[in-house]
C-alpha cells in the first residue's frame, strides 16, 4: 500500500509544510493548526466535548484543514438543506464514520467574555486561544441524499461510548446542548462528500476502547472501535 502522509502547516517566517507522521494508506492530510506535540490535553468538561468541523467537501487524496473550524453561519449550507433535497437515512448503508488515531492533530478553542459597548450591546471580547490535542473524525455520505450532521460549526448528533470495567458499552461523552436563536446554519453533508471534525484527546486515567454513535431520530450509526483515554469518573455518572 502507498504511504499515507500527514503534514502540519507551520507559520514560521512564512508558510511551509513539515511532515510529522507517516502511516499506511493513501490520504495526505494537511493541518493548519498548532503542532500536536505543543498542544494540551482537553479536560474542560469531562462529560461534554465539541466536535468542531474543519472540512466538508469532495473526497480527495489531499485535504487541507484550515486553522479555524467552519463558520456557523454559512448560506450555502442553508441552501443545501432546502425542502426539495432528499434526506439520507442515518444508517450504515448511507453513512460511514471513521476515527483515525494515526493522525496527531490539534484544535484551537477561542475563549471569550462578553462586554457592553457604548450602545449597551453585548459584544464578545477574545480572551485567549487554547490548542488541544486531537484526532480526526471522518464522516462519509455514501447515499444520494443529505445529512444534517450538526450546527454552530460542530457535530451535534455524536455520543462517545466507552467499554466500562464490565466490558459493556457506556455513554460517557455527549456534545454540548445549544439553546440559542442566532440563525446558525445547519451543517449539511451532501451526497458523496466527506466531513472532517476533530475529537479532542483527554487527560484521563482510564485506558479503554471507544466508539462514536451518530444518532438522528430513531436511527444510529457507529464508528470503528479505537483506543482512547478517559477520566474514570466519567463511568460513574450516567448521561
Amino acid at each position: 500500500m502507498p504511504l499515507r502522509l500527514i503534514f502540519l502547516l507551520l507559520i514560521v517566517s512564512g508558510c511551509r509544510f513539515q511532515p510529522v507522521n507517516m502511516v499506511n494508506g493513501g490520504l495526505v492530510l494537511i493541518d493548519s493548526s498548532l503542532p500536536a506535540d505543543k498542544a494540551k490535553f482537553y479536560h474542560a468538561d469531562e462529560h461534554t466535548t465539541g466536535y468542531p468541523i474543519y472540512y466538508m467537501g469532495p473526497v480527495a487524496d489531499t485535504i487541507v484543514l484550515p486553522s479555524r473550524p467552519l463558520s456557523p453561519y454559512r448560506k450555502s449550507a442553508d441552501e443545501a438543506f432546502d425542502g426539495d433535497v432528499p434526506r439520507a437515512p442515518a444508517d450504515s448503508a448511507h453513512l460511514r464514520i471513521v476515527v483515525d488515531t494515526a493522525f496527531p492533530l490539534s484544535g484551537g478553542i477561542r475563549y471569550a467574555r462578553f462586554g457592553c459597548s457604548k450602545k449597551a450591546q453585548a459584544t464578545a471580547v477574545l480572551d485567549s486561544i487554547v490548542y488541544y490535542k486531537a484526532v480526526p473524525v471522518f464522516l462519509y455520505n455514501k447515499g444520494v441524499g443529505v445529512f444534517n450532521i450538526g450546527k454552530f460549526g460542530a457535530l451535534n448528533h455524536i455520543i462517545m461510548q466507552a467499554r466500562n470495567e464490565s466490558g459493556n458499552w457506556q455513554d460517557v461523552v455527549r456534545p454540548p446542548d445549544y439553546y440559542c436563536s442566532t440563525g446558525a446554519s445547519e451543517q449539511v453533508l451532501k451526497a458523496g462528500e466527506v466531513a472532517i471534525a476533530k475529537l479532542f484527546l483527554m487527560d484521563g486515567d482510564y485506558t479503554t476502547t471507544c466508539r462514536l454513535k451518530f444518532r438522528l431520530w430513531k436511527d444510529s450509526v457507529y464508528s470503528n472501535v479505537f483506543p482512547f483515554v478517559i477520566d474514570r469518573r466519567q463511568l460513574k455518572k450516567a448521561l
